[in-house]
C-alpha cells in the first residue's frame, strides 16, 4: 500500500481519498458526517458517500424482521436468524451426509478385498468386486447403494444450506440448485455401477456394458470439470480456495493420463488416487462453503462488501 493512502489511514482522513479503478469509475468519496453536504454527494460525477452506502445496506441486513428476510430475497418471507437457523441445520446434514457417503465407500472396498482374497485386487477396475458371487454382490453392491443415497441426502442438503447466498445476491437460484443437481447425476451414476455390474453383460447383452461404461464415465469426468468451472458456477469462494482446486485438479489429470493414454497404471489404483484426492478436496468444499455462508449472513455483511468494492 502506498505511503500516502497509509498516512490517510492513519490520520482518518481515508473517506477523502479518491476511489481506485475497481470502484467503477467513482471519481470520489466525500465525508458525509455533515448532513448539509449529502445532496452535493450523489451529483452524476461524483461517488455516494462510503458512510451513506453503510447505512443504507445495514439497516435491512441487521434488523431481525420479515421486511430484511424480503429484503434479502427470500421468497418465504423468512427472517434472517430463520434463514441462518436452517442454513446450519442443512450444513449439518450435509456435513453428516458427506461423511457416510466415504465411509460407506471406503466400507465396500475393504468389504471387496476381504471377499475376493486377489493378490491383485487393484489391477482390474473397483466395480469388479461386485461381481465376484452373491456374497460380493449383496456386500460391496449393497454398500455402494448405501453411498448413493447419502450423496442424495447431500445433494438436497446443500442448495438449502446456500439459500442465504442467494438471498445476499451472491448466488442465483440456477447456481444454487444446480449444485444439487451435479451431486444428484454423481448418485445416480453411482447406483448405475452397482446395480448393473457388468457381469450381466453376459446375460442381457451389449446394452449392460453401454449403461455400465457410461456411468463409469459420468462418475469420472463430472467431479473434474465441476472443479474446473467451479471460479464460475460457484463465484462466492476466495482466489485461494480455487488455487487449491485447481491444485487438486493436478493429481487427477495425472491419473487420467498415466491410465487412459500411457496405460501404465492400473485401473483400481487409478481410482483409489482419485477417491482419495476427491475426498480430501469435498471436505475442504464444505468447509468453506459453509466460511463464506457465515461471513455472508453477518450483520456487517453489506458493510464488508462495500468496502470491499470501494477499496477502504
Amino acid at each position: 500500500m502506498p505511503a500516502a493512502r497509509m498516512r490517510g489511514l492513519r490520520s482518518g482522513t481515508w473517506l477523502h481519498s479518491p476511489a481506485p479503478n475497481s470502484a467503477r469509475r467513482r471519481l470520489s468519496v466525500e465525508d458525509s458526517r455533515a448532513p448539509s453536504r449529502r445532496d452535493e454527494q450523489h451529483r452524476p460525477d461524483t461517488a455516494p458517500s462510503a458512510l451513506l452506502e453503510l447505512e443504507r445496506f445495514r439497516r435491512p441486513v441487521i434488523a431481525p424482521t420479515r421486511a430484511a428476510g424480503a429484503c434479502l430475497g427470500n421468497t418465504h418471507g423468512m427472517d434472517l436468524d430463520s434463514l441462518t437457523r436452517r442454513s446450519g441445520r442443512a450444513f449439518r446434514v450435509a456435513s453428516a451426509s458427506l461423511g457416510a457417503f466415504w465411509a460407506l465407500i471406503a466400507a465396500s472396498i475393504l468389504a471387496g478385498v476381504t471377499i475376493a482374497s486377489e493378490p491383485y485386487w487393484w489391477r482390474p477396475s473397483l466395480s469388479h468386486f461386485g461381481a465376484q458371487g452373491a456374497q460380493s454382490e449383496l456386500v460391496y453392491d449393497g454398500l455402494q447403494v448405501a453411498a448413493s443415497v447419502a450423496l442424495l441426502a447431500l445433494a438436497i442438503a446443500l442448495p438449502r444450506a446456500c439459500e442465504p447466498l442467494e438471498g445476499a445476491g451472491r448466488l442465483r437460484r440456477w447456481q444454487r440448485l444446480g449444485l444439487g443437481g451435479v451431486i444428484v447425476l454423481l448418485a445416480a451414476s453411482l447406483a448405475t455401477l452397482a446395480l448393473l455390474p457388468y457381469n450381466l453383460g453376459g446375460q442381457f447383452g451389449w446394452p449392460v456394458y453401454v449403461i455400465h461404461n457410461v456411468a463409469g464415465w459420468v462418475e469420472a469426468i463430472v467431479p473434474a470439470a465441476s472443479m474446473m468451472l467451479l471460479p464460475w458456477t460457484l463465484p462466492v469462494f476466495s482466489r485461494r480456495f480455487y488455487a487449491f482446486t485447481w491444485a487438486c485438479l493436478l493429481p487427477l489429470v495425472a491419473v487420467w493420463f498415466l491410465f487412459v493414454i500411457a496405460r501404465i497404471l492400473a485401473h483400481g489404483l487409478s481410482e483409489l488416487i482419485a477417491y482419495g484426492v476427491l475426498g480430501v478436496w469435498s471436505f475442504a468444499f464444505l468447509a468453506e462453503l459453509a466460511h463464506v455462508v457465515r461471513r455472508d449472513t453477518t450483520a456487517d455483511a453489506f458493510e464488508f462488501g462495500i468496502r470491499r468494492d470501494l477499496g477502504i
